[in-house]
């Protein structure tokens, strides 16, 4: 904060949000001069055969599209013995684009329990922009908060198999900076801090109707109904000053049970989950003990696939509870928030994948009352599958 007490700006998450668009954009006018450039090699009609096809040493465009993704497919020595569909599923593996970790009840995060191969490796960057009122400690004393936050979210996420059910695994790292600003004790004040907030990590296992299967045998798998779990934890790794009121870590541990849903048909998925997050107590809150009650939510999500691999999904969400008592006086603060959010995936390669988040709050009572914008790019890799043996001749 500056002498003036006028918040500093970072713009270094807007720059990295240019930089993404830039390098998408450059990616598909890639791919289009691609295109066209096959379309002017298209062969004329007077060097074409009737009954030969294109003359020797002439490719028509779906003969140079094939060459280019053999030639990819040569380099990374996977993709032969992989089926196209395979690799669509692969790339629509649920990875949760890292949000401000105050907006934790508000996660929609579509495709959780669908089923994935195992072995698959996903890793994944992305930016997130916040405005609004994204703390949802309502005993904050605090008037006509505002804040605008800006998260690099970091993530990992591996599928295998646990008991020989589906299980993923993953691990979120935000870098956080953010702005913030309200009225204390009849004064403005601001504050900006910057650095990593909470971490999480979370295992899920699918336990009905999704088995744990290689890459092989998931080219025959078709999903039906599939029943899952998950359990995600938060240690309190993030900064904590334990003379602020508002930081990017709770200085607390926080875990979140759930239970979820997936029934899918053609190109639809349907999803429902339920769940809460429990917290453990902030003994530090600024010289006095801090205790939240668990806070439940439900969400849902539906899923339409379309040609190419792209994906969308409109997602909703609604949070209660969260009740918090300091030093043992419950304050006014039950939550309840209403959330909407549509998810956005577009496959740039088989192994990168660009995906695209908007949410933004229906009604709330108390809590986080924001709108987020999330854009990122994931990587996938595994692998490569074993090729069938070759039968040997029988003289």
């Amino acid at each position: 904060m500056c002498a003036d007490g006028q918040a500093v700006r970072l713009p270094l998450a807007s720059h990295c949000v240019f930089t993404v668009f830039t390098l998408t954009v450059q990616l598909w006018l890639f791919y289009l001069r691609r295109t066209f450039t096959a379309c002017c090699d298209r062969p004329s009609p007077s060097t074409v055969n009737s009954r030969s096809g294109p003359t020797k040493g002439v490719k028509t465009v779906r003969q140079r599209l094939r060459s280019d993704v053999s030639f990819v497919a040569s380099f990374l020595r996977i993709a032969e013995h992989v089926p196209r569909a395979v690799f669509r599923t692969i790339l629509a593996i649920p990875l949760l684009l890292v949000a401000h970790n105050r907006s934790a009840a508000q996660e929609l995060e579509p495709g959780s329990y669908q089923n994935a191969p195992t072995g698959v490796n996903v890793a994944a960057g992305s930016i997130v922009i916040s405005r609004g009122n994204v703390l949802t400690d309502a005993s904050l004393p605090i008037e006509g908060a505002r804040a605008e936050v800006e998260v690099l979210g970091l993530a990992y996420v591996r599928t295998l198999g646990v008991l020989g059910r589906a299980a993923k695994f993953d691990a979120q790292i935000p870098v956080t900076w953010a702005n913030f600003s309200g009225i204390v004790a009849g004064e403005e004040r601001t504050r900006s801090p910057r650095g990593l907030a909470d971490p999480r990590f979370r295992l899920s296992v699918n336990i009905l109707g999704s088995p744990a299967l290689t890459i092989p045998e998931f080219a025959k798998y078709r999903q039906r109904a599939i029943l899952g779990i998950s359990l995600q934890v938060m240690p309190p790794l993030g900064q904590y000053d334990d003379d602020r009121y508002v930081n990017l870590g709770s200085n607390r541990w926080s875990f979140r049970p759930e239970t979820g849903a997936s029934w899918g048909h053609g190109r639809f998925i349907l999803e429902g989950a339920a769940g809460a997050w429990l917290f453990t107590h902030n003994g530090n809150y600024v010289g006095r003990i801090q205790e939240q009650s668990p806070l439940y939510f439900v969400k849902g999500n539906a899923i339409m696939t379309f040609r190419r691999g792209i994906w969308g999904a409109l997602s909703y969400g609604r949070a209660t509870g969260g009740r918090t008592r300091v030093n043992g006086v419950e304050t006014n603060s039950l939550q309840t928030n209403d959330r909407l959010g549509t998810t956005w995936l577009v496959p740039i390669t088989r192994w990168v994948a660009m995906r695209a988040v908007f949410t933004t709050g229906l009604s709330t009572r108390f809590g986080a009352d924001f709108d987020s914008f999330a854009i990122g790019a994931q990587y996938t890799w595994f692998k490569r599958p074993q090729p069938p043996a070759a039968p040997h001749d029988i003289r």
